[in-house]
């Protein structure tokens, strides 16, 4: 007996397998792997460059992104592969999609609440002045900290030739 087809549950599968960052995460062994340590290193150059870090701020912060940046990478990967196994089995009911909808939705929580955390630690790190343009960057949404990896922003864009929706408009 053929199971019977669910399109709600097809659409959530969907989605997640097509458009989720974590479901991008998941895959074969030869893929390219989020590097924490790499990610942070380039963080604290993009912060450098505009906050002129002394070294133990940046030794300091490379710590504090860089741990931010695993707990996240690790949050992802569990649930795709959590994710991966559920769809795999025999049947996957509109209950099944709903759970793991539901799992994203916790851990877009919890990535928000590390991306607090390292905020609260960047803003602990910086002197007076480097505060004040850490919040300029921030109110021109530069992607200060996570930049387009984690946050989907991919930092300054002042040049027009970085423009994406400018040169899409032409």
């Amino acid at each position: 007996m053929k199971p019977a087809y669910n399109k709600p549950a097809a659409a959530a599968a969907a989605l997640f397998l097509f458009c989720s960052p974590a479901a991008s995460q998941a895959g074969s062994e030869d893929r390219h792997r989020f590097d924490p340590e790499e990610f942070a290193e380039r963080a604290v150059e993009r912060i450098d460059d505009r906050l002129d870090l002394s070294d133990v701020q940046e030794d300091e912060l490379q710590e504090l992104i860089e741990q931010a940046a695993e707990k996240i990478d690790r949050q992802r990967r569990q649930i795709a592969e959590t994710a991966a196994a559920a769809f795999a089995e025999e049947s996957f009911s509109e209950q099944d999609a709903q759970e793991m909808l539901d799992s994203m939705e916790g851990a877009r929580k919890m990535r928000r609440q590390i991306m607090v955390q390292t905020l609260v630690g960047l803003h602990q790190l910086l002197s007076p002045e480097q505060r004040a343009e850490a919040g300029r960057m921030l109110a021109n949404r530069s992607g200060l900290l996570f930049g387009s990896s984690l946050s989907g922003r991919r930092g300054d864009r002042d040049d027009d030739d970085h423009d994406h929706r400018r040169r899409y408009r032409r």
